[in-house]
């Protein structure tokens, strides 16, 4: 788990986290697709990386938690 303790730490993180995280995929008839985010979450002083998964309309979430703000 990473610790992040300054606004910059936080911000360069979530940039480096997007470039290699995020993606939207959609697939031939639009039931099948999967897309994947890096999100802040101020509440809960998290970074979050959300993916969701979509099969013949069978949708699956999965949430992580990549590191935590202390500031």
């Amino acid at each position: 788990m990473v610790v992040l303790k300054s606004e910059s730490q936080i911000n360069n993180f979530i940039k480096r986290m997007k470039k290699k995280y995020n993606f939207n995929r959609q697939e031939g008839c639009g039931c099948c697709y999967s897309y994947a985010f890096v999100n802040r979450d101020e509440e809960t002083n998290k970074i979050i990386l959300e993916n969701c998964y979509s099969y013949a309309g069978n949708e699956t979430y999965k949430v992580r938690v990549i590191a935590v703000t202390k500031n």
